[in-house]
């Protein structure tokens, strides 16, 4: 059933038993059942471990037991890319052959057989080849016609008995050789593993050995009705200009394949026995006069199709050509679909991941209440909350530690995608050739070091919100694909080719000026007014001085809470020092000053008398800082006053010409009492 996992703790169980019962012929069957195990899973050192058991458990003297090591160290050994004295190899299976035919051991005269076929093929002697498969071939007719009818269809449903009797059909003349090798060459492609290698490559890889074994002009493989690769007999994409009119012969018969689940062998004078009348017309008209299409099947389940064709011969293609690509399908298809289970283990695995480091970073900045009582900030605030109702895109600006962040937490956390993840990229944080990969996402082989398919954070946060941080440093290249997915609500993949829906409201935070970025083709200017559809600043800590006092308490009771301190509240200079301070670093260097001063503190109230800058705060002191802000708006309103006699009393192009938002540049109208 595939489940390796069990497999090895039941052969781990038999074995302690075994071990118990000092049984050596069990103990053997145990090591076999390892080797299988191994061989399976494609594990040549694991294989070879188990053979070195399974040799020290075969007495010299059972001959039975020294011809079928032999044939498992072969099979052992098969699963190199060079096998190991090769010549030792093949005598010791030829002895085994005669021992089992001469005591008609059906079964191991089969294995042995095909084995044979493999090694000889590996070491370049396709005539032994054939003479091993065409003895392995006549085993298997024996077995089949020794088993009761009902265990016929089970049996011939074992993966390696369709395999390698497919193949011993083929086997004729120097032709069986080259398509036995391709049967084992794709093998060995499928044991080297679908999803690390990238579900792109692989299908691509499927269709070219297709194309090879049957001698096709061109090919398309579809999963489901879109096409995944389409190739020459050159091994080269088939250019998207000649591809319309194929894939419309090929989605005709699609229809077919996929409503039977039986391949279609088909000639341009035979087309009468399928439904489409206008086929015949096509394929005279683009000059093709073989056909086939055979469905790519998993668990009854019909996941595509692979289209064949060739323009010149209209015999190409056979029922036995048709019975070989069938074999190829069976093999993809479940190649397939364990890869789809696996992503999606893999999606959801990520997807997981990503909502406990969004649970983590809640839990951890759980204290970041909104807090501010001045009118500033609680007209920021008011603007967040009308805006979380709608899912129009916001930018939010401000100053470096000013609570930008925070307030879009407040949009997620009041709008109706509050129950959906809210994520935070920091956008300067992530190298610009990774960005796009990690907003994104990327498939596998998308560059090097891609080894599997990558859902970005935009389909992470589908359902809910992104914050793009610092959206002023975005890369241009960055920018373009930026606006496509704000515009269509549609994504693609780093080296993919399929749209994916999202549903993402977007938030963007910045610090700079993206008007003057504008100005110098830094930044888009249709993506700022994609961005830009609601605009709120965040004043600097500075312009609020009553905020400065209720943030400290509040960064007080967190911290010595968390670090399991009394303290009760502020010492009276240290009030006057924290109103004193003009805050260049906003509420982001408050709440580190008081984290600090809550670790130094050791008395009952804080004193702020480690705090460098701040402790040696006097009244006259803070009565400069009062200075100091009457200053500032002296400037401001000069400032304005110059721009509106500048522009003759425009406010739209004084605000433009400040660097001010509309809405700031009327705030501080009527703050500053400038008319």
């Amino acid at each position: 059933t595939g489940d390796f996992d069990a497999a090895a703790r039941d052969l781990k169980d038999a074995q302690e038993i075994f071990s118990a019962l000092k049984n050596p012929k069990d103990l053997a069957l145990v090591a076999e059942g390892r080797i299988e195990l191994a061989v399976r899973a494609h594990d040549g050192d694991a294989a070879a471990s188990a053979l070195r058991t399974l040799k020290g458990l075969v007495d010299e003297k059972d001959e039975y037991g020294r011809h079928k090591l032999a044939v498992v160290e072969l099979r052992v050994e098969l699963l190199q890319d060079s096998p190991a004295l090769p010549s030792r190899l093949e005598k010791a299976a030829e002895r085994a052959l005669g021992f089992f035919q001469t005591r008609g051991y059906l079964s191991l005269l089969w294995e042995t057989s095909a084995l044979l076929g493999e090694l000889r093929l590996a070491t370049g002697n396709p005539g032994g080849a054939r003479e091993a498969l065409l003895r392995a071939n006549d085993a298997h007719e024996e077995i089949r016609r020794t088993l009761p009818a009902r265990a016929q269809s089970a049996y011939d449903q074992r993966a390696a008995v369709r395999a390698f009797a497919r193949a011993c059909r083929e086997a004729q003349l120097d032709k069986s050789s080259f398509v036995l090798l391709k049967i084992l060459e794709f093998n060995k492609k499928l044991n080297e593993g679908f999803g690390i290698r990238g579900a792109s490559e692989f299908l691509t890889d499927v269709l070219d050995e297709a194309i090879a074994l049957v001698h096709a002009d061109e090919g398309y493989l579809f999963l489901g009705k879109e096409v995944q690769a389409a190739r020459s007999a050159e091994r080269k994409d088939v250019e998207s200009g000649t591809a319309p009119p194929h894939e419309t012969i090929a989605r005709t018969l699609l229809a077919e394949v996929g409503r039977t689940g039986k391949p279609a062998l088909v000639f341009s004078s035979d087309t009468e026995t399928h439904d489409s009348k206008d086929l015949g017309e096509m394929l005279k008209e683009l000059s093709l006069v073989s056909l086939l299409v055979v469905p790519i099947r998993a668990r009854g389940e019909v996941l595509g199709t692979i289209y064949l064709h060739n323009r010149y011969n209209r015999g190409a293609f056979t029922q036995e050509n048709l019975f070989l690509i069938e074999a190829f399908c069976d093999q993809a298809g479940l190649a397939i679909l364990n890869s789809r289970r696996l992503e999606q283990a893999l999606d959801h695995e990520q997807r997981l991941s990503e909502e406990v480091e969004y649970l983590k970073r809640e839990l951890s900045g759980s204290h970041q209440l909104v807090v501010g009582q001045s009118r500033h900030f609680q007209k920021a605030l008011r603007t967040a909350r009308k805006a979380a109702r709608s899912d129009a895109s916001v930018l939010i600006r401000g100053e470096t530690g000013t609570g930008k962040e925070l307030l879009a937490q407040e949009i997620h956390a009041v709008s109706d995608r509050a129950s959906a993840p809210y994520l935070r990229v920091n956008v300067p944080a992530i190298p610009g050739e990774l960005l796009e990969s990690e907003l994104f996402g990327h498939e596998a082989g998308a560059f090097t070091g891609a080894r599997r398919r990558k859902r970005g954070l935009f389909e992470i946060a589908d359902g809910g919100t992104i914050l793009l941080d610092e959206i002023g440093d975005l890369p241009a290249s960055s920018q373009v694909k930026l606006l496509r997915v704000l515009q269509e609500r549609r994504l693609t993949r780093l080296g993919g080719t399929k749209e994916i829906p999202i549903d993402v409201r977007v938030l963007a935070a910045t610090n700079r000026d993206l008007e003057a970025l504008m100005k110098e083709k830094l930044f888009r200017e249709d993506l700022f007014y994609r961005l830009n559809v609601i605009t709120i600043d965040v004043p600097p800590l500075r312009e609020r001085p009553e905020d400065v006092l209720p943030l400290a308490e509040h960064f007080l009771t967190h911290y010595a809470r968390q670090s399991g301190k009394r303290i009760e509240g502020f010492a009276a200079r240290a009030k006057e020092a924290l109103l004193s301070y003009t805050w260049p670093g906003n509420v982001r260097e408050l709440e580190n000053l008081i984290q600090r001063a809550v670790l130094l503190e050791d008395g009952e109230q804080l004193t702020l008398s480690e705090a460098p800058g701040l402790s040696a705060a006097t009244p006259e002191a803070a009565r400069g800082a009062k200075n100091y802000r009457r200053r500032v708006k002296q400037t401001q309103a000069e400032a304005i006053r110059e721009a509106l006699a500048t522009t003759g009393g425009n406010k739209k192009q004084a605000a433009r010409l400040l660097g001010l938002s509309r809405s700031r540049f009327y705030e501080l109208l009527g703050e500053l009492g400038v008319g």
